[in-house]
């Protein structure tokens, strides 16, 4: 017996992997950082974006203004790319 819990994230998945499959766009809320990078909520499923991915910050950003960066960008939504 399954819960109506799993079967929707199973369903999650099941679009992410759609998503990548054909290079889709999608939104995902910004839910927390870390010093590598950004937490991001895409349904039920959660994930990761690293900083150097993140097109706010620049290659040579220190670490502390980094940091600071990504803790701004809490609370946001973001457009993703499922890789």
């Amino acid at each position: 017996m399954l819960s109506l819990t799993m079967v929707q994230v199973a369903r999650d998945w099941e679009e992410a992997g759609q998503l990548q499959g054909n290079g889709g766009i999608i939104q995902g809320q910004v839910i927390g950082y870390n010093k590598g990078g950004l937490l991001v909520q895409f349904n039920r499923i959660r994930g990761f974006v690293p900083a150097s991915q993140v097109a706010q910050l620049h290659g040579r950003t220190a670490s502390e203004e980094r940091q600071q960066a990504l803790q701004r960008m809490v609370g946001q939504t973001i457009p993703l790319k499922v890789i």
